[in-house]
This record gives C-alpha cells, structure tokens and sequence, in this order.
C-alpha cells in the first residue's frame, strides 16, 4: 500500500487536526438521503439486449 499524500491531502489533514472542519447539523439525515440516492443510481431497472 502506497502511503505517500499529496500536497493537497496533506493541506486537508492539517486544516482538519487545527479544528477548522465542522460537523453538519443534519448530517445523519443528510446521509440517509444521499445512501438512497446513491442505491437509486446503481439499481437496474430494465434489461436491454444488444
């Protein structure tokens, strides 16, 4: 596995560990939505021959 980060993961990682990232106050909800969707996205729903 390859552990190197680039300059902007580390940009991430540092602004994360100062405490300038903040959790969103629905985030549960929020993520409910965005699972449903994203099942929505991959679900088949028909078959089509080539």
């Amino acid at each position: 596995m390859n552990n190197k980060i680039n300059k902007e993961e580390k940009d991430i990682l540092e602004s994360f560990e100062k405490g300038e990232w903040i959790s969103s106050p629905n985030f549960d909800e929020r993520k409910k939505q965005l699972k449903n969707l994203a099942g929505e996205t991959i679900r088949k729903h028909k078959r089509i021959n080539i």
